[in-house]
């Protein structure tokens, strides 16, 4: 549900960039994808229809992120570090599904210094969730080691995109 609506939301945001106000659509590459849940666009258009789509994706991400984490820990009870390890994680994880959610409510172009605040919320807490998580998978015999390397790839590519973010372009 959310792939569906935020490609849709792509296809009905109205247009521009921050380096190009004049462009026409959303652009995979150059824009930025919280562009979908900005009031206005650069040209100051109306993106009211594609914020709305966007706060509602990105709020049913976060609580479902929130309802996960309240559960994955019960699958952890094999020893006292890796339920100590889930719970840290999914305490995380559950920060992670309201910095989701702050960010839905907070467009970038009205409150950009809070957006900001609740993008790095979501993104650092979610890096602690799946490193922990990928510690308690190795240290659970139930659970294939493929999994924690799933978690550790993509925690890599999630470290890169905070790199990448602090002192990205």
């Amino acid at each position: 549900l959310f792939i569906i609506l935020s490609a849709y939301c792509m296809v009905i945001y109205p247009g521009g960039t921050v380096t190009n106000y004049h462009t026409e659509g959303y652009s995979f590459f150059t824009n930025y994808f919280s562009d979908l849940g900005r009031t206005h666009n650069f040209l100051q258009q109306s993106n009211l229809n594609s914020m709305i789509v966007f706060r509602t994706s990105v709020t049913l991400i976060g609580i479902a992120t929130i309802l996960f984490f309240l559960t994955i820990p019960f699958f952890f009870l094999t020893s006292i570090l890796t339920r100590n390890l889930s719970l840290i994680g999914s305490l995380t994880g559950i920060i992670t599904g309201f910095g989701y959610i702050g960010i839905a409510f907070t467009p970038v172009d009205i409150m950009y210094p809070f957006h900001m605040f609740m993008v790095k919320v979501a993104f650092n807490s979610f890096l602690i969730t799946v490193v922990l998580y990928a510690i308690a998978i190795f240290k659970n015999p139930v659970y294939p080691n493929l999994y924690s390397w799933a978690y550790l790839i993509f925690g890599i590519i999630l470290a890169l995109y905070i790199l990448i973010n602090l002192f990205g372009p």
